[in-house]
């Protein structure tokens, strides 16, 4: 089989290949992440008891909830940044790439997972029912319909203290108040 000739002579391909794969695998993990949306449940959280505190929403705000700057990103860019860096100088050139490499790699790595987990969220204020105390629970919009001046339901986690704003649903929607 002849040997090809030109742009990636010497370029050392079987060096990426590993290293680009690990970096994919560890950010297909980042974008697996739950759900933050009120009408989604972890699976520790499923049959569990929630309280339940009948409330009004006041506001309905949009906001940006920060994602995470973890360990899979800084991991990924290290490997594939020591990679490309490591293809760059000979000798003692070669390891300060590789390090350089490494360094940025992890940098951009971990901010790239920081962006790809951003998420779009809802902060939700609400009145409690026969009281004047208010409070604003931030969750991802899921498929409940919520909108200002609605009765609803604020579920929270007695173990963990996850509230969760739902709309008042059934026979507790049709009560009065």
């Amino acid at each position: 089989m002849p040997q090809v000739r030109g742009a990636t002579k010497g370029f050392p391909m079987k060096k990426f290949l590993l290293p680009a794969l690990l970096l994919s695998l560890a950010l297909s993990g980042c974008m697996m992440q739950e759900s933050l949306s009120g009408d989604a449940y972890s699976r520790s959280g499923a049959r569990s008891g929630n309280a339940v505190r009948i409330a009004t929403i006041l506001s309905i705000d949009e906001v940006l909830i920060e994602g995470d700057g973890g360990m899979a990103g800084s991991i990924g860019g290290a490997v594939l940044g020591t990679a490309i860096g490591s293809a760059f100088g000979g000798g003692s050139g070669h390891a300060i790439g590789a390090a350089a490499g490494g360094v940025g790699g992890a940098i951009a790595g971990s901010a790239l997972e920081h962006k790809i987990t951003q998420r779009k969220g809802l902060e939700i204020t609400v009145q409690y029912a026969g009281s004047n105390e208010c409070e604003a629970i931030v969750q991802e919009p899921g498929k409940d319909a919520l909108y200002v001046g609605q009765q609803v339901r604020i579920l929270t986690d007695e173990r963990s203290g996850t509230k969760r704003v739902r709309p008042l649903s059934g026979a507790m929607a049709a009560q009065p108040q």
